[in-house]
């Protein structure tokens, strides 16, 4: 009975998470097209890719549909904006030198991500490295928000009106599962 509730309580706060997402996409989106956002094309571009890596190593694990809306939601609905920015000319690689180093340092971050799926797929490794390899991957992700947004931050910091606080505030109020 306890396991059956912890069950369906992880699949309500993973779909809550989700819709979360969506509704902080929703309002950013919105935001953007009322041109009232001006979302920096570098770290949507970074944290697009990144998104679906983390998606695509979630689905590698086996993880439950649950599980998976909430990495589904993030990596479609970034790409979406980073469509947007490259369709408005948005510049994907980034003209200041400490945002070109945060891409550098993003780029490196999905070699090694690339570079250890890679060898999970061919079965290079047992079992036991591959959890390690799993982990690795998921501290990876970790760093490489970090590195995806500092674009965007060091822009918000020299021109505030370039970003709103609604959507960040609604993607900042889930719990992470």
């Amino acid at each position: 009975m306890f396991a059956m509730n912890l069950e369906v309580s992880v699949s309500v706060i993973a779909l809550t998470a989700a819709a979360l997402q969506a509704l902080g996409y929703f309002i950013y989106v919105t935001h953007v097209l009322r041109k009232e956002i001006r979302p920096n094309a570098a770290s949507w571009t970074m944290f697009a890719y990144g998104t679906t890596l983390l998606l695509l190593l979630e689905l590698d694990r086996g993880a439950q549909w649950e599980l998976l809306a909430l990495p589904a939601v993030c990596a479609l609905s970034s790409i979406l904006v980073a469509a947007y920015c490259k369709s408005r000319g948005g510049r994907l690689l980034p003209r200041h030198r400490v945002d070109q180093a945060s891409f550098l340092l993003d780029v490196c971050i999905t070699v090694v991500y690339i570079s250890a799926w890679i060898l999970l797929t061919r079965g290079s490794i047992d079992q036991a490295q591959k959890n390690s390899i799993d982990l690795l991957l998921l501290i990876c992700w970790n760093v490489g928000i970090l590195t995806a947004f500092f674009p965007l931050l060091r822009e918000v910091y020299h021109h505030p009106h370039s970003e709103r606080s609604l959507p960040w505030a609604v993607w900042s109020s889930h719990v992470q599962v």
